[in-house]
């Protein structure tokens, strides 16, 4: 597949995506249309060794992004720190580490140029075991990780803390 047909490709694919979502999230949420956005997309790989999470921060302050998700991400690790769904505010802190090779299976998430970054990834080993959470870091890539990121070019993230949650929370703002 050549350049321009995979570029189309993905753009045609991310404009269904994203304009269902949208509907959807306009008729169920009774949203008005200013939240929508035109969509700036870009692409980085990580080499081996290379941390991902911070990787990804270092990356979103290189390109000002301000209101960027993870559209793919495909690739192996060594390792992860990641916290299980059973963390809250008053016991935050329920983390696994895994160690060894895994894959990819998912990784996905916000994540702006000024630090705020919200990622979940689910792993799987070599014997197909699937496990997923919260990224908290120390996931150094094996081989390489291929990663897909669109931008919302009229809006920016920010991280306020939420006393309901008793975490900072994404705020959506307009530019």
């Amino acid at each position: 597949m050549d350049n321009t047909t995979l570029q189309f490709a993905v753009t045609t694919t991310l404009a269904l995506v994203l304009g269902r979502v949208s509907y959807y999230f306009l008729c169920q949420h009774k949203q008005k249309a200013d939240s929508l956005s035109p969509l700036r997309v870009c692409a980085c790989r990580f080499r081996p060794g290379e941390e991902i999470k911070s990787s990804l921060i270092k990356f979103a302050k290189e390109n000002d992004l301000k209101a960027g998700f993870i559209l793919s991400a495909v690739g192996s690790v060594t390792g992860a720190k990641i916290r299980l769904a059973k963390a809250t505010s008053k016991n935050p802190n329920e983390i696994r580490m895994l160690k060894g090779k895994h894959e990819i299976v998912s990784l996905i998430g916000t994540i702006s140029g000024d630090g705020g970054c919200h990622l979940h990834t689910s792993l799987g080993d070599a014997q197909g075991n699937v496990v997923g959470g919260h990224l908290m870091g120390e996931m150094p890539v094996f081989t390489t990780c291929e990663v897909v990121i669109g931008e919302c070019e009229d809006l920016k993230w920010v991280r306020e803390f939420d006393n309901c949650t008793g975490f900072d929370e994404l705020e959506v703002r307009r530019r």
